[in-house]
């Protein structure tokens, strides 16, 4: 048995890629609604201090979760980028490839400690890049804003158009923000002020073509909002994510535009301060 307290005696490591036949694991115990494929895999998620923790009664069970192959064409960058908080979308690079596969937020498992303490292959990991947008999705699951229900109703034209251009362009975005106000449920007679912001990563940001296929959308996405009842828009900003600061961080919100939560004005803890 590998003894995994010790790192050196094995490469099981966060987000490791565990093949569907790895030793001792049988899928079919796994309770997931769909089973899973040939093509498919499964990711351990665990943070690497729990993977190698010398207590195995305090850390008995790994986290895993299941990475299904997409058929080609059938990538969508709504999902892309941690942009949704229910499923994500990666390219996971191969020897000959790069192959996309979809996670999905409820299809997190556990599986025994013991499987990985058996004599194993070398694993294989996901990029460094997709190891810290997982990260980040993970970490969203559990630390999110909400946003007025009221806003998430006027503005359903606008996401509806979201939605349709970021299936195409979506790995253009890295992230979709924006700054509310009130922080309220408000009258019909009542107007939110909304400012957007879509964020892109600095090497994206730096090709023109990309560049202006991603404002040519805030251009869109300004008309739209200017549609929506009820909303004074500020603006719709196209910007690198190496412009935006830690104070900014503080006032945007990611607009998680599948999944909106309404919380009731006047609660003071419905808006956590956001780091």
């Amino acid at each position: 048995m590998t003894d995994l307290s010790n790192p050196k005696t094995h490469s099981w490591r966060q987000f490791s890629i565990l093949p569907l036949a790895l030793g001792g694991l049988d899928i079919t115990t796994l309770g997931l609604p769909e089973p899973l494929a040939g093509g498919d895999l499964l990711i351990l998620v665990s943070h690497d201090c729990d993977i190698c923790h010398h207590n195995a009664s305090e850390e008995p069970l790994f986290e895993v979760m299941p990475a299904r192959r997409l058929p080609v064409g059938q990538e969508d960058g709504n999902f892309k980028e941690g942009k949704s908080l229910r499923r994500i979308q990666i390219a996971i690079e191969f020897d000959v490839a790069h192959l996309w596969y979809e996670l999905r937020a409820y299809e997190r498992r556990f599986i025994s400690r013991e499987i990985l303490s058996r004599p194993q292959p070398n694993s294989s990991t996901i990029a460094p890049r997709d190891k810290s947008v997982l990260q980040r999705w993970l970490r969203r699951r559990y630390d999110r804003t909400a946003l007025p229900t009221e806003f998430a109703e006027r503005v359903k034209p606008a996401e509806k158009l979201l939605r349709k251009k970021l299936s195409k362009t979506g790995d253009l975005i890295s992230g979709v923000w924006v700054v509310v106000g009130p922080d309220a449920e408000l009258e019909s007679a009542e107007s939110y002020s909304v400012l957007v912001i879509l964020s892109m990563t600095v090497q994206a940001f730096a090709d023109a073509p990309s560049q202006r296929s991603v404002v040519a959308l805030s251009a869109s996405l300004s008309q739209e909002f200017a549609r929506c009842p009820g909303i004074e828009l500020v603006g719709v900003e196209v910007r690198s994510e190496d412009d935006i600061t830690l104070d900014d961080l503080r006032k945007l919100t990611r607009w998680d535009y599948e999944d909106h939560l309404s919380y009731r004005a006047g609660d003071d803890e419905a808006h956590p301060p956001q780091f």
